[in-house]
Protein backbone atom coordinates (compact mmCIF):
# COMPACT_ATOMS: atom_id res chain seq x y z
CA UNK A 1 0.00 0.00 0.00
CA UNK A 2 1.48 3.06 -1.00
CA UNK A 3 0.80 6.01 1.29
CA UNK A 4 1.95 8.86 -1.10
CA UNK A 5 2.56 10.87 2.16
CA UNK A 6 4.05 13.80 0.21
CA UNK A 7 1.64 13.53 -2.89
CA UNK A 8 -0.02 17.64 -3.66
CA UNK A 9 -3.67 17.87 -2.89
CA UNK A 10 -5.79 20.72 -3.43
CA UNK A 11 -4.69 23.14 -0.77
CA UNK A 12 -7.76 24.48 1.53
CA UNK A 13 -7.78 28.05 1.60
CA UNK A 14 -7.79 29.32 5.21
CA UNK A 15 -8.94 27.09 8.22
CA UNK A 16 -10.67 23.51 8.20
CA UNK A 17 -13.74 23.06 10.08
CA UNK A 18 -11.99 21.08 12.66
CA UNK A 19 -9.57 24.66 13.38
CA UNK A 20 -12.65 27.02 12.96
CA UNK A 21 -14.19 25.16 15.69
CA UNK A 22 -11.54 24.40 17.94
CA UNK A 23 -10.61 28.01 17.77
CA UNK A 24 -14.19 29.66 18.44
CA UNK A 25 -13.94 26.73 22.03
CA UNK A 26 -11.01 28.42 22.31
CA UNK A 27 -12.26 31.94 22.34
CA UNK A 28 -15.31 31.14 24.27
CA UNK A 29 -13.14 29.89 27.29
CA UNK A 30 -10.65 32.41 26.76
CA UNK A 31 -13.54 35.03 27.49
CA UNK A 32 -14.38 32.90 30.72
CA UNK A 33 -10.71 33.08 31.77
CA UNK A 34 -11.21 36.75 31.38
CA UNK A 35 -14.45 37.46 33.20
CA UNK A 36 -13.21 35.09 36.26
CA UNK A 37 -9.69 36.18 36.34
CA UNK A 38 -9.21 37.35 39.52
CA UNK A 39 -11.07 34.08 41.01
CA UNK A 40 -8.93 31.78 38.61
CA UNK A 41 -5.83 29.83 40.11
CA UNK A 42 -3.20 30.22 36.99
CA UNK A 43 -5.24 32.49 34.61
CA UNK A 44 -2.02 34.27 32.58
CA UNK A 45 -0.60 30.45 32.20
CA UNK A 46 -3.91 29.17 30.77
CA UNK A 47 -4.07 32.67 28.69
CA UNK A 48 -1.00 32.20 27.49
CA UNK A 49 -1.63 28.34 26.90
CA UNK A 50 -4.39 29.40 24.47
CA UNK A 51 -2.59 31.81 22.75
CA UNK A 52 -0.22 29.08 21.62
CA UNK A 53 -2.66 26.73 20.72
CA UNK A 54 -3.81 29.69 18.43
CA UNK A 55 -0.42 30.12 16.91
CA UNK A 56 0.39 26.53 16.73
CA UNK A 57 -2.80 26.27 14.69
CA UNK A 58 -1.58 29.44 12.02
CA UNK A 59 1.69 28.01 12.10
CA UNK A 60 0.28 24.73 10.56
CA UNK A 61 -2.02 26.19 8.03
CA UNK A 62 0.67 28.07 6.81
CA UNK A 63 2.94 24.88 6.63
CA UNK A 64 0.28 23.27 4.83
CA UNK A 65 -0.59 26.02 1.90
CA UNK A 66 3.64 26.47 1.59
CA UNK A 67 3.64 22.13 1.23
CA UNK A 68 0.39 21.48 0.65
CA UNK A 69 0.39 17.36 0.86
CA UNK A 70 -1.25 14.32 2.73
CA UNK A 71 1.09 14.70 5.48
CA UNK A 72 0.89 18.06 6.27
CA UNK A 73 -3.08 17.94 6.18
CA UNK A 74 -2.56 14.49 9.04
CA UNK A 75 -0.63 17.05 11.28
CA UNK A 76 -3.09 19.77 10.68
CA UNK A 77 -5.90 17.36 11.87
CA UNK A 78 -3.69 15.08 14.53
CA UNK A 79 -2.36 18.58 16.30
CA UNK A 80 -6.37 19.16 16.57
CA UNK A 81 -7.32 16.24 17.89
CA UNK A 82 -4.18 16.09 20.39
CA UNK A 83 -5.24 19.30 21.65
CA UNK A 84 -8.81 17.45 23.21
CA UNK A 85 -5.91 16.42 26.07
CA UNK A 86 -5.85 19.77 27.11
CA UNK A 87 -9.71 20.90 26.96
CA UNK A 88 -10.95 17.59 28.43
CA UNK A 89 -9.53 18.59 32.17
CA UNK A 90 -9.79 22.45 31.21
CA UNK A 91 -13.66 22.55 32.85
CA UNK A 92 -11.79 21.72 36.28
CA UNK A 93 -10.39 25.04 36.50
CA UNK A 94 -13.78 26.76 36.54
CA UNK A 95 -15.62 24.35 38.04
CA UNK A 96 -13.81 24.85 41.57
CA UNK A 97 -14.83 28.34 41.38
CA UNK A 98 -18.25 27.97 41.82
CA UNK A 99 -20.37 26.00 45.05
CA UNK A 100 -21.09 22.36 44.80
CA UNK A 101 -24.88 21.62 43.96
CA UNK A 102 -24.74 17.76 45.04
CA UNK A 103 -27.43 18.18 47.75
CA UNK A 104 -30.01 19.81 45.61
CA UNK A 105 -29.44 17.64 42.53
CA UNK A 106 -29.68 14.44 44.89
CA UNK A 107 -33.04 16.22 46.17
CA UNK A 108 -34.77 16.61 42.62
CA UNK A 109 -33.39 12.83 41.27
CA UNK A 110 -35.22 12.14 45.14
CA UNK A 111 -38.26 13.74 44.20
CA UNK A 112 -38.32 12.57 40.40
CA UNK A 113 -37.87 9.32 41.42
CA UNK A 114 -38.29 8.57 44.86
CA UNK A 115 -34.23 7.25 44.94
CA UNK A 116 -30.94 7.99 43.58
CA UNK A 117 -30.83 5.92 40.49
CA UNK A 118 -27.21 5.66 40.32
CA UNK A 119 -27.13 4.10 43.77
CA UNK A 120 -29.91 1.54 43.31
CA UNK A 121 -28.21 0.98 40.13
CA UNK A 122 -25.38 0.15 41.63
CA UNK A 123 -26.56 -1.79 44.47
CA UNK A 124 -28.52 -3.98 42.01
CA UNK A 125 -25.60 -4.83 39.84
CA UNK A 126 -22.56 -5.01 41.66
CA UNK A 127 -20.47 -7.01 39.56
CA UNK A 128 -17.50 -6.34 38.02
CA UNK A 129 -19.01 -7.73 35.25
CA UNK A 130 -21.14 -4.47 34.53
CA UNK A 131 -18.56 -2.25 35.87
CA UNK A 132 -16.03 -2.95 33.54
CA UNK A 133 -17.96 -3.48 30.23
CA UNK A 134 -18.65 0.75 31.26
CA UNK A 135 -14.97 1.64 31.78
CA UNK A 136 -13.84 -0.42 28.76
CA UNK A 137 -16.65 1.56 26.67
CA UNK A 138 -15.28 4.92 27.71
CA UNK A 139 -12.15 4.39 27.20
CA UNK A 140 -12.26 2.79 23.85
CA UNK A 141 -14.01 6.25 22.96
CA UNK A 142 -10.49 7.67 22.79
CA UNK A 143 -8.55 4.92 20.55
CA UNK A 144 -11.95 4.65 18.53
CA UNK A 145 -11.53 8.67 17.57
CA UNK A 146 -7.54 7.92 16.36
CA UNK A 147 -8.28 4.57 14.99
CA UNK A 148 -11.11 5.81 12.84
CA UNK A 149 -9.47 8.91 11.78
CA UNK A 150 -6.24 6.85 10.22
CA UNK A 151 -8.45 4.44 8.72
CA UNK A 152 -9.96 7.20 6.38
CA UNK A 153 -6.51 9.22 6.11
CA UNK A 154 -4.76 5.67 4.95
CA UNK A 155 -7.79 4.48 2.68
CA UNK A 156 -10.52 7.05 2.33
CA UNK A 157 -8.34 10.28 2.26
CA UNK A 158 -11.06 12.29 0.28
CA UNK A 159 -13.55 11.80 3.11
CA UNK A 160 -10.78 12.13 5.73
CA UNK A 161 -11.48 16.20 6.48
CA UNK A 162 -15.33 15.57 6.55
CA UNK A 163 -14.95 12.41 9.16
CA UNK A 164 -12.64 14.86 10.90
CA UNK A 165 -14.59 17.08 10.87
CA UNK A 166 -17.43 15.30 12.89
CA UNK A 167 -15.28 13.28 14.85
CA UNK A 168 -13.71 16.48 16.60
CA UNK A 169 -17.09 18.33 17.26
CA UNK A 170 -18.24 14.96 18.49
CA UNK A 171 -15.83 14.90 21.04
CA UNK A 172 -15.31 18.36 21.50
CA UNK A 173 -19.02 19.29 22.19
CA UNK A 174 -19.08 16.45 24.53
CA UNK A 175 -16.60 18.14 26.39
CA UNK A 176 -19.23 20.95 25.95
CA UNK A 177 -21.50 19.28 27.46
CA UNK A 178 -19.37 18.68 30.38
CA UNK A 179 -18.55 22.31 30.69
CA UNK A 180 -22.18 22.58 31.72
CA UNK A 181 -20.62 21.60 35.02
CA UNK A 182 -18.90 24.43 34.76
CA UNK A 183 -21.39 26.50 36.27
CA UNK A 184 -22.96 23.86 37.63
CA UNK A 185 -20.50 21.29 39.42
CA UNK A 186 -21.87 18.07 40.88
CA UNK A 187 -20.25 14.64 41.30
CA UNK A 188 -22.72 12.31 42.10
CA UNK A 189 -24.04 10.38 44.94
CA UNK A 190 -21.26 7.63 44.45
CA UNK A 191 -18.35 10.14 44.12
CA UNK A 192 -19.31 12.91 46.34
CA UNK A 193 -17.89 12.97 50.26
CA UNK A 194 -21.01 15.48 50.99
CA UNK A 195 -24.02 13.60 49.90
CA UNK A 196 -25.03 11.10 51.94
CA UNK A 197 -28.01 9.91 49.41
CA UNK A 198 -29.83 7.74 52.41
CA UNK A 199 -30.75 11.15 54.45
CA UNK A 200 -33.05 11.46 50.97
CA UNK A 201 -35.74 9.62 51.90
CA UNK A 202 -39.33 9.87 51.28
Amino acid sequence: MALNLFKRVDSVKGLFAVESISLIYNALTTIMVLILFPRMDHPVIMLSERAGIVAITFALIYLYRKYPCKLTAFIRMAVQMAFLAYWYPDTFEFNRLFPNLDNFFASAEQFLFRCQPSVEFSEHFPSMWFSEPFNMGYFAYYPMIGIVTIYYFLFRFEWFEKVSFVLFPLRLFSNQFRQAFTVIPVFSPLSSCTVNPRTFTS
